[in-house]
């Protein structure tokens, strides 16, 4: 009978695979010994869920020959120095994923996703300082003063906006009519948002990812698809679990 584990249980055993596959290991025996009884399966989950990886991106989880292996252990061990490095990148506004690329890593997404938890384990300083949405400092903001329209004395203007009625966009059962296109905020395209109590949303368009960050600062990285998913799963999950939504 498979063992029921704890979010915590299974990100830790997510992080040994990502390890074992840096190292070429055998993921699949791991699982297996893990008392997973479709070790595949379960590989396929959590590349999906942790990693966000698309179908057409999951590895089969067997060993590396040793040839290959050996290669992908001197390329994905990356030494304090260089994580802290790719925080810095990070903090500073960079892509810290073109720098772990140019130190050999082949999955840099994984891989950042990795080193941001070494981070909040071993460097709190550290992970604190790192934005919610890598690549940028934020959206600048334009201080320009908006200019005034010049009315002329005596004329009687009249503003008249034509309503139309707004046609319902219903998708899955979720109503997408508020939303739109991207905002644009003084000439620029706004890819993050902040909720006060649900924490920070942002659209990672280089990678195709949408990032989760709670107020407590867990993340969760999923492809435009995996959210969609989990909005249709989660009222059924919910009612399995026999909370009433």
């Amino acid at each position: 009978m498979a063992t029921m584990r704890t979010p915590e249980e299974r990100m830790a055993i997510a992080q040994r695979c990502v390890q074992l596959e840096q190292e070429g290991g055998d993921i699949l025996a791991y699982l297996w010994s893990e008392n997973y009884l479709t070790p595949r399966a379960t590989w396929c989950n959590i590349q999906r869920e942790f990693l966000g990886r698309k179908p057409y991106e999951f590895t089969d989880g067997k060993p590396k020959k040793e040839k290959e292996r050996n290669y992908m252990q001197r390329a994905s061990n990356l030494t304090d120095e260089q994580r802290k490095k790719a925080c810095e990148i990070a903090i500073e506004g960079g892509d810290p994923r073109d720098y772990l690329q140019e130190c050999g890593i082949r999955d840099p997404q994984s891989r950042w996703w990795a080193i941001k938890e070494w981070a909040k384990k071993t460097q709190p300083a550290l992970y604190q300082k790192i934005p919610a949405r890598i690549g940028s400092k934020g959206p600048k903001v334009d201080k320009e003063k908006p200019k005034q329209l010049q009315l002329e004395a005596g004329v009687d203007y009249q503003v008249k906006v034509a309503e139309a009625p707004e046609e319902k966009r219903i998708l899955d059962g979720v109503d997408f009519t508020k939303i739109t296109k991207p905002v644009n905020f003084g000439g620029y395209e706004v890819t993050a948002i902040r909720d006060p109590q649900l924490g920070e949303f942002y659209f990672d368009q280089k990678f195709n990812m949408i990032d989760w960050r709670t107020p407590d600062g867990e993340e969760i990285s999923l492809s435009p698809d995996g959210w969609r998913s989990l909005a249709r799963k989660i009222p059924e999950i919910l009612g399995v679990l026999g909370v009433k939504v």
